[in-house]
């Protein structure tokens, strides 16, 4: 009796114990930044080896104006491998008629 009264006893504590957390947040966690932000890193994320003039794509769609965008550029400057913000997405919305209305291209379309 006084068994199964230690084993009820031992299974009620272990269920109302705080479960602890085994996982650490990943290094590429972007919760805390803005999605113009997001699309700038993910793009300076991609290896030399693989990044293709699209990788800014999000960005140029998502981004509400291009301060934003060079202010999200500044913290991730490899995102544009050292090329001019201003001539890169100029020669972007240029290219990609669908962009053009956006307010990053209508910042720098003639």
């Amino acid at each position: 009796m006084i068994i199964r009264a230690l084993i009820v006893v031992a299974l009620v504590a272990g269920c109302s114990a705080e479960p602890v957390a085994t996982e650490e947040p990943a290094e590429t966690d972007t919760s805390g930044f803005s999605a113009c932000e997001r699309q700038i890193r993910r793009a300076a994320e991609v290896d030399q080896m693989h990044d293709t003039v699209t990788d800014l794509d999000g960005a140029i769609l998502v981004c509400h104006s291009l301060a934003d965008l060079e202010r999200a550029s500044d913290m991730h400057p490899a995102a544009f491998d050292g090329h001019s913000v201003r001539d890169f997405i100029t020669t972007r919305c240029n290219a990609e008629p669908d962009f053009q209305p956006g307010p990053v291209c209508q910042a720098v379309m003639p």
